[in-house]
């Protein structure tokens, strides 16, 4: 099983391919003035980083799809929300990689956190 660190280091770098693989989407969009979303090329490119958000999530043992919260909800923290992994705990920001690491470790040791 993965430390801590080394899920933020899998989490770091799949983000920033998930986020490169978007910004080629969009200079794409600019290049051809737009694309239509619903289209092969737009739907090929998200289900590759959908099927690697998966991979990368059994990777570093994200049982409660806590990757694909933070990318869709949390916009790779961009629009940080908040996880209360128990009642008794503080909640944590999802601001970045290292936040999100510390809800899948916080998650797979000790149960399902709160959303």
């Amino acid at each position: 099983m993965l430390n801590r660190e080394q899920v933020t280091a899998a989490i770091r770098e799949w983000m920033e391919r998930v986020q490169g693989a978007d910004a080629q989407l969009n200079a794409a969009a600019d290049l051809f003035g737009g694309l239509d979303y619903d289209g092969p090329l737009p739907g090929a490119v998200s289900a590759l980083s959908g099927g690697y958000t998966k991979a990368v999530s059994k990777i570093v043992g994200d049982e409660g799809d806590w990757l694909e919260y933070f990318w869709i909800d949390c916009a790779f923290g961009a629009t940080p929300m908040g996880v209360i992994p128990d009642d008794d705990a503080q909640e944590i920001k999802i601001d970045g990689p290292e936040a999100i690491a510390e809800v899948i470790c916080w998650d797979r040791e000790h149960g399902e956190a709160a959303r």
